[in-house]
Protein backbone atom coordinates (compact mmCIF):
# COMPACT_ATOMS: atom_id res chain seq x y z
CA UNK A 1 0.00 0.00 0.00
CA UNK A 2 3.01 2.02 0.69
CA UNK A 3 4.03 1.67 -2.74
CA UNK A 4 1.05 2.78 -4.40
CA UNK A 5 0.88 5.77 -2.22
CA UNK A 6 4.64 6.91 -3.19
CA UNK A 7 3.44 6.03 -6.81
CA UNK A 8 0.75 8.11 -6.29
CA UNK A 9 2.58 11.02 -4.76
CA UNK A 10 5.69 11.10 -7.34
CA UNK A 11 3.02 11.20 -10.12
CA UNK A 12 1.31 14.38 -8.68
CA UNK A 13 4.88 16.00 -7.90
CA UNK A 14 6.00 15.08 -11.51
CA UNK A 15 3.01 14.87 -13.75
CA UNK A 16 -0.08 17.31 -12.71
CA UNK A 17 2.14 20.18 -12.57
CA UNK A 18 3.50 19.45 -16.38
CA UNK A 19 -0.53 18.51 -17.48
CA UNK A 20 -1.58 21.94 -16.35
CA UNK A 21 1.04 23.83 -17.90
CA UNK A 22 0.34 22.43 -21.20
CA UNK A 23 -3.50 22.95 -20.54
CA UNK A 24 -2.55 26.96 -20.23
CA UNK A 25 -0.36 26.82 -23.05
CA UNK A 26 -2.90 24.92 -25.02
CA UNK A 27 -5.67 28.08 -24.13
CA UNK A 28 -3.66 30.88 -25.36
CA UNK A 29 -3.01 28.88 -28.33
CA UNK A 30 -6.54 29.09 -28.83
CA UNK A 31 -7.46 32.30 -27.94
CA UNK A 32 -4.18 33.13 -30.40
CA UNK A 33 -5.66 31.22 -33.42
CA UNK A 34 -9.34 32.80 -33.10
CA UNK A 35 -7.81 36.55 -33.39
CA UNK A 36 -5.80 35.33 -36.10
CA UNK A 37 -8.98 33.84 -37.77
CA UNK A 38 -10.50 37.40 -37.45
CA UNK A 39 -7.46 39.18 -38.87
CA UNK A 40 -7.46 36.88 -41.57
CA UNK A 41 -11.40 37.45 -42.30
CA UNK A 42 -11.42 41.15 -42.14
CA UNK A 43 -8.38 41.11 -44.53
CA UNK A 44 -10.21 38.75 -46.54
CA UNK A 45 -13.50 40.89 -46.98
CA UNK A 46 -11.29 44.13 -47.50
CA UNK A 47 -9.13 42.50 -50.52
CA UNK A 48 -12.48 41.44 -51.89
CA UNK A 49 -14.16 44.93 -51.72
CA UNK A 50 -10.65 45.81 -53.45
CA UNK A 51 -11.07 43.69 -56.05
CA UNK A 52 -14.73 44.96 -57.07
CA UNK A 53 -13.43 48.39 -56.99
CA UNK A 54 -10.63 47.07 -59.50
CA UNK A 55 -12.92 45.29 -61.67
CA UNK A 56 -15.26 47.68 -61.93
CA UNK A 57 -13.04 50.43 -62.71
CA UNK A 58 -11.28 48.21 -64.95
CA UNK A 59 -14.62 47.18 -66.51
CA UNK A 60 -15.27 51.35 -67.49
CA UNK A 61 -11.69 51.71 -68.51
CA UNK A 62 -12.73 48.72 -71.31
CA UNK A 63 -15.71 50.69 -72.33
CA UNK A 64 -14.13 54.18 -72.56
CA UNK A 65 -10.95 52.56 -74.84
CA UNK A 66 -13.78 50.45 -76.71
CA UNK A 67 -13.98 50.88 -80.16
CA UNK A 68 -17.70 50.07 -80.52
CA UNK A 69 -18.75 52.28 -77.84
CA UNK A 70 -17.12 55.29 -79.93
CA UNK A 71 -16.09 56.82 -76.55
CA UNK A 72 -19.11 56.69 -75.13
CA UNK A 73 -17.88 57.51 -71.41
CA UNK A 74 -15.05 59.68 -72.25
CA UNK A 75 -15.01 62.65 -70.50
CA UNK A 76 -16.17 65.23 -72.92
CA UNK A 77 -19.42 63.54 -73.16
CA UNK A 78 -21.32 64.57 -70.45
CA UNK A 79 -24.80 65.12 -71.25
CA UNK A 80 -26.25 61.73 -71.95
CA UNK A 81 -29.98 60.86 -73.87
CA UNK A 82 -32.08 57.52 -74.01
CA UNK A 83 -31.30 56.84 -77.72
CA UNK A 84 -27.30 57.16 -76.55
CA UNK A 85 -28.01 54.52 -74.02
CA UNK A 86 -30.08 51.92 -76.78
CA UNK A 87 -27.36 52.47 -78.80
CA UNK A 88 -25.02 51.63 -76.67
CA UNK A 89 -26.59 48.41 -75.74
CA UNK A 90 -27.71 47.50 -79.45
CA UNK A 91 -24.08 48.01 -80.28
CA UNK A 92 -23.00 44.76 -77.31
CA UNK A 93 -26.18 42.98 -78.11
CA UNK A 94 -24.86 42.19 -81.57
Amino acid sequence: MERIESVRASIKELILPDLDRISEDSKEIKAILTLTNKRLDDVNLQLANWVAILERDLAELKLRSCPKTKGFLSPRRTRRTRSDFFVLFVTFVV
